[in-house]
């Protein structure tokens, strides 16, 4: 009898082990893969599109070096096995394959790449299944091995606690209730177990105490017991309400706290996304916009009224693609997903540029531009010189904005090197209307303006706040002194990695742009040809000029550099200024 009960148990709660069990491995095992396969396609597309929107400009400029960053950072994923970016018109831009990756079955995807609303090449991203067929067998594996052994843990569990928990106490039982059948009340029953059987136990105590004439004794502690186990049952069922309360409590809490969080990653996805959309939709038609204003207002038949209209339309052209740049910056910033892209920079060539842009906005203004450059800078740094850039542009830019006369100073320094790395210095001062103390804080908020109102005009409070997020990434800080009505003065410090020593020593020395008359220009025709290409606002055959006319004339090297760089910045206006100056030098 004790086997076939012991028997019965074994096998009744093996299956119910083994069903559940084995229902839910399968299950876990289908959701699993499936989940694989999903974030692989995911991860799939997002790399096609991410790759197919960083190619946007290099492949507009064709300019392997900004592009080649994106497609490196991409093919580290051990996943891919060959990326290749083409070209419409000169095929392959970029490529590389990784045949010793693939294990497993090749997926591939191909996106168009877009400038202007107009397809100026495509990407392929082919990657391997290897490592997702490997990741599906290990945890096919670990879940069999992991029922196995759950199934013999358990089984040798039960059978164990069947022996001590039930067989042994019902066969000592059933020897007392032989004892009781067989009249044998002189030794009483020795019973110390608290669970059901050991109630059993006691009640046979209790039976052979009757059976010695103690009924009376019995009913009043079967009472007493009736009454502590109702009393435990009261406090136990008053503590399982306290225990779901709580429990509910805390789901409800817990949902309101998700769904706030879906909330706000909802929104903030929604206006990054909205942001990245409208900027790259709003700059295609403004640009073109800009380029035709420049042309008609080159156009001699005009009268002054027309062409105080084209220079409305410009400058509130100009106004409206700063204001989409700087929120599409300052939504990168606050979803975190602005990154530095550091690159060579040739750091005397590069102040430069700066230079050769704000000199002719301080020239307009009848402001006395000066720039200061320590001598023993480096030569070659590694740095992100367009949000370096931008941040300089920025802080000179404001400079010259709020002087009305005086004088703007750029002046740069570096400190004690650190190994490879070294600190720059850069320093903005002006004799302009100044900045109160209280308001230090409030010019770096976003949308924040500060002075008199007509100067407001033409800014979108951006600036400042960008340019201090930018610093921040790079190491650094903003700071300023001010006094109202004697000027201001922006320093920052930021960190670099040094390539080259400087190649000059000159203590003390002031660099400033090379003048016109000492370039080395190209032939009258040749300048003829690049002001109708300024003229058109066409960046990229400017840079392709410029490329072709640095190789052939090694003499126009600093010409086509100058040219290079402010067609980089897209500063079309400054071209044409550049250009048209240079036409003037020639004919006097």
């Amino acid at each position: 009898m004790q086997l076939k009960l012991r028997a019965s148990l074994i096998v009744t709660v093996i299956i119910g082990l083994i069903i559940p069990a084995g229902v839910s491995v399968l299950l876990t095992l289908g959701q699993r893969e499936q989940a694989l396969r999903r974030d692989l396609n995911a991860d799939h597309q997002r790399m096609a599109d991410i790759l197919a929107y960083g190619m946007q400009q290099p492949l507009w400029n064709l300019s392997q070096d900004s592009g080649r960053p994106l497609f490196d950072s991409l093919l580290s994923d051990t996943r891919v096995t060959s990326l290749v970016v083409r070209d419409k018109e000169f095929g392959t831009f970029l490529a590389s394959e990784h045949p010793e990756r693939r294990r497993g079955k090749q997926l591939t995807l191909q996106r168009d790449v877009f400038y202007g609303g107009e397809v100026i090449g495509s990407v392929l991203v082919q990657i391997d299944t290897g490592q997702l067929d490997a990741s599906i067998a290990r945890d096919r594996t670990d879940f069999e091995l992991t029922l196995i052994g759950q199934l013999l843990l358990s089984l040798a569990l039960i059978i164990a606690l069947l022996h001590a928990r039930l067989l042994v106490p019902l066969r000592q039982l059933i020897a007392q209730s032989q004892r009781l059948a067989r009249r044998e009340l002189s030794e009483p029953f020795r019973w110390h177990r608290n669970d059901e059987l050991g109630s059993l136990g006691r009640s046979l105590e209790s039976t052979r105490e009757a059976l010695a004439a103690l009924f009376d004794e019995i009913e009043s502690k079967n009472r007493e017991l009736e009454s502590d186990i109702a009393r435990r049952s009261r406090t136990e069922a008053e503590l399982q309400r306290h225990r779901e309360h709580l429990e509910e409590l805390v789901r409800e809490r817990t949902g309101e706290l998700t769904v706030a969080k879906e909330r706000a990653e909802v929104a903030s996805q929604a206006k990054s996304t909205f942001l990245a959309s409208m900027s790259h939709e709003l700059r295609t038609p403004l640009n073109a916009i800009l380029g035709y204003a420049q042309v008609l207002k080159r156009a001699s038949n005009l009268d002054a009224q027309q062409r105080a209209s084209l220079d409305v339309i410009l400058q509130s052209g100009d106004h409206l693609l700063t204001l989409i740049n700087d929120l599409l910056d300052l939504a990168k910033i606050e979803a975190g997903k602005f990154e530095l892209a550091e690159t060579q920079v040739d750091l005397p060539e590069f102040l430069r540029g700066i230079v050769d842009v704000l000199r002719m906005r301080a020239e307009q203004k009848r402001l006395t531009f000066s720039f200061e450059a320590a001598h023993d800078l480096p030569t070659t740094v590694i740095a992100d010189d367009k949000r370096l850039r931008q941040v300089l542009l920025n802080l000179l830019g404001n400079a010259v904005k709020f002087t009305d006369g005086g004088a703007v100073r750029l002046r740069v320094t570096a400190g004690p090197a650190e190994g490879e790395r070294v600190p720059l210095h850069f320093e903005v001062s002006d004799t302009g209307i100044g900045i109160a103390p209280e308001q230090f804080e409030r010019i770096f908020q976003p949308f924040e303006q500060v002075g008199d109102p007509q100067r407001r005009f033409g800014g979108t409070g951006l600036g400042l706040s960008i340019s201090r997020q930018l610093v921040r990434l790079m190491g650094g800080d903003i700071r300023i002194e001010s006094t109202v009505g004697h000027g201001s003065n922006f320093r920052f410090d930021i960190m670099v990695r040094a390539l080259a020593k400087p190649a000059l020593q000159l203590a003390g020395a002031t660099i400033g742009p090379r003048p016109l008359n000492e370039l080395h220009r190209p032939p009258p025709v040749e300048m003829e040809r690049l002001h109708r290409l300024a003229l058109a606002g066409n960046m990229r055959a400017i840079r392709a000029y410029a490329h072709e006319l640095g190789q052939q004339d090694p003499g126009c090297r600093a010409f086509a550099d100058r040219l290079d760089a402010m067609a980089r910045q897209y500063q079309s206006k400054a071209i044409l200024q550049f250009v048209e100056q240079c036409l003037q030098c020639d004919a006097g």
